[in-house]
């Protein structure tokens, strides 16, 4: 194990205490200012799809942001876990689409056929990805099993990280095959 990963480990035990300890207070507080800042941003409004995680514990709540993008009639695409690292995207049509898959995150229902890249990536496209913590300069700490890093490389969708203010940190560190995201949003102002 290289310097950078106890780091990594290190950072991600200690931030996962902080997660715990978070209200559902201020939770459900940070996850409405932050679902509105979303919405109001320009990389969605500009989108004509997204690509977003379903929110589990512990994540800002993105369902008013899955349902504001329905509604507005966006192409919505959530991921699904496959194992080993490995992503992959589906269309969402509605919440009655997902159902409990891996570690008990809400994904698409068995059945539903994955998308091809150039159905959910494209400039006019805006991905919104969860993480463990963040600095401001969009380097990013995930659950460590390297999901999102592979999911987004060579995408040229706009890359937006939704995370509690509690959650950010002045540095993360980063290996050269981690992804930085082009903006960070929180409850915070920025």
């Amino acid at each position: 194990m290289n310097d950078i990963t106890t780091r990594k480990n290190e950072v991600r035990k200690q931030l996962k205490e902080i997660t715990r300890g978070l209200s559902e207070e201020y939770m459900s507080s940070a996850s409405d200012i932050i679902a509105g800042k979303c919405i109001e941003s320009s990389e969605f409004k500009n989108a004509d799809r997204i690509f977003i995680f379903v929110s589990m514990k512990g994540e800002p709540d993105t369902t008013k942001v899955i349902e504001r993008a329905l509604e507005d009639g966006k192409a919505v695409y959530v991921p699904r876990c496959l194992g080993n690292g490995i992503m992959e995207a589906i269309r969402l049509r509605s919440f009655e689409d997902l159902e409990p898959g891996h570690y008990g995150i809400l994904e698409p229902r068995a059945g539903l056929k994955p998308a091809e890249p150039s159905e959910y990536d494209s400039e006019t496209a805006a991905a919104f990805i969860p993480c463990v913590a963040a600095a401001k300069d969009g380097k990013r700490l995930g659950h460590g099993a390297g999901y999102y890093d592979r999911f987004l490389e060579g995408r040229s969708m706009k890359k937006l990280m939704l995370v509690y203010g509690k959650q950010l940190l002045d540095d993360i560190p980063c290996d050269s095959h981690d992804l930085v995201m082009d903006r960070v949003i929180s409850e915070l102002d920025e």
